[in-house]
């Protein structure tokens, strides 16, 4: 109970262990790791058992920024069909914690997008603030549901950063070697992308966590 209202039952999904694995650490609220992409993303959340009741789904974890002057580590939420006191209070909570937070529509992807000109293109089309491949299965899961829905997620990549053409296939250490020793001059770039993975979803973490508890 929170000031004597029931608290929201939650279900925070992800994509990724990477995105997943630091959420449960840090949230009290369910974190269901979907897999990346819209159709893993829905068999995830068709499993969900009926009877296990949830008031909010939470689409979290990395997004694509489609914008200028929208960085690596700020956070974008998409409040369609969100009370209308949730975005003053994630801003309150955003300055208390000093977190960038950017409001506008997240668009939906069926792949990664990887160049710059593609993710302009988007972006000038459909006005939108950030790209990702799950919060659309998300959306639908939780209109099914009768529930509530939130896009909360953090900036991965700028508007003008260059992605890999091709990701790993998997998560596991095997999967990252054949990758890494398949593409040696693409090293760099992924070390340097695995610590931004780890200062961003740290700052959604602690986000996410203060706006759930508000909630």
């Amino acid at each position: 109970m929170r000031g004597g209202v029931m608290a929201r039952r939650v279900l925070v999904c992800a994509a990724t262990k990477w995105e997943a694995g630091p959420l449960s650490r840090r949230l009290s609220a369910v974190v269901l790791r979907t897999g990346m992409g819209p159709q893993r993303a829905r068999a995830a959340l068709s499993a969900v058992p009926a009877e296990d009741h949830y008031d909010l789904a939470v689409s979290a974890g990395f997004a694509g920024a489609l914008q200028p002057g929208i960085a690596p580590g700020d956070v974008v939420m998409d409040v369609r069909e969100a009370p209308a006191e949730w975005p003053p209070l994630s801003r309150e909570i955003a300055q208390r914690l000093g977190v960038r937070l950017h409001f506008g529509r997240i668009m939906h992807s069926d792949k990664v997008l990887a160049a710059p000109s593609a993710k302009r293109c988007l972006g000038e089309k459909e006005r939108a603030c950030a790209v990702d491949m799950e919060t659309e299965a998300v959306r639908a899961w939780a209109r099914e549901r009768g529930a509530e829905a939130l896009a909360v997620r953090v900036v991965l990549d700028a508007v003008d950063d260059e992605l890999p053409a091709e990701l790993p296939q998997g998560e596991d250490f095997p999967a990252l070697a054949r990758y890494a020793l398949s593409r040696p001059a693409s090293l760099p770039g992924l070390i340097r992308l695995g610590m931004r993975q780890r200062r961003a979803i740290a700052v959604l973490g602690d986000f996410l966590a203060a706006l759930l508890e508000s909630l």
